[in-house]
Order: structure tokens, then C-alpha cells, then sequence
């Protein structure tokens, strides 16, 4: 999908190149995506996820969030340590994948949508944009991307 002049694409791609600071949003900072992780044991996934995240701040501003379901494998301490810049819950217990994504609700701030994935994705350059462009253009509630394993 090509994105046009009214995108999201181009409309934060010229806010961002007027001096925003690149990286994710922290909390007080109104963004155009607020993106809610839920982890359980999930160090040695999360960090692509994260690098692929970190690639969309060029045309979509993101804040994250990060739920951590009382993980045993060090993943809360190697998100704060790699990435100051997520918002890191520890929710103290695991309180499974919908226990995780309300925890984070909390902590989603000011933001136009929101998006929740999976900590062992990682998202093709542009699918935030993407998916934001559609989720305006159609006037509907909720967008969902096509998986593809690695293989396409």
C-alpha cells in the first residue's frame, strides 16, 4: 500500500524531520501508536521485536509498553537495560495474556491507537504506518496484519 499525502506516513514523517526525537515516546508524550507487549520468558525473542519497533519511530511516533508476566529468564532486566525507552511493567505474577494487556492499560498515555503483539514477531518496515493508514481510512474500529512465518 502506498501511502498518500494525508497519511500517517507523511503527516508524522514531517514532524519527525522538524526536530522530534526518534526513539519511543515516554509517557507524557503524546504518540500515534501505543504498542502493549505482554512477555512471559521471552528474552531471547523480544529484543527483534523491539529493533523492529524501534525502525517504525521513522514514520509513525510509538511509545511501548512492556508487561512482564513475573518472567524467571531475566527478560524485564534486558528490556530496561538494551531499551530505557520502553515503559516496563512487572505485573508481579503471571496473569496471562489478558491479565498482561490490561495491566498495560495504565500506562498507554495519550495515543491515537493502539497495538498489541506478541514479543516473537517482528514487523516488516511500514506496518505500523500501514495499519494506522487503514484503520483512518476505513473509519473502523479495529485492523488486523497478515502473519507471515519466515518463509512468507
Amino acid at each position: 500500500m502506498t501511502a498518500g499525502p494525508t497519511s500517517a506516513r507523511a503527516r508524522v514523517g514531517e514532524s519527525m524531520r522538524a526536530g522530534a526525537r526518534p526513539g519511543f515516546a515516554f509517557a507524557h508524550e503524546p504518540v500515534d501508536v501505543a504498542v502493549v507487549v505482554v512477555t512471559h520468558q521471552n528474552t531471547d525473542q523480544v529484543g527483534a521485536l523491539l529493533a523492529s519497533l524501534r525502525a517504525e519511530t521513522e514514520s509513525v511516533s510509538l511509545r511501548v509498553v512492556l508487561v512482564d508476566n513475573a518472567s524467571t529468564d531475566g527478560t524485564l532486566l534486558s528490556v530496561r537495560s538494551a531499551h530505557p525507552d520502553v515503559i516496563t511493567v512487572a505485573a508481579g505474577a503471571n496473569l496471562g495474556y489478558a491479565g498482561g494487556i490490561n495491566a498495560a492499560s495504565d500506562h498507554l498515555g495519550e495515543c491515537r491507537a493502539v497495538l498489541v503483539l506478541n514479543p516473537d514477531l517482528v514487523l516488516r518496515p511500514g506496518a505500523v504506518a500501514t495499519m494506522l493508514d487503514r484503520l483512518e481510512a476505513a473509519s473502523v474500529g479495529i485492523v488486523v496484519p497478515r502473519i507471515l512465518d519466515a518463509e512468507g
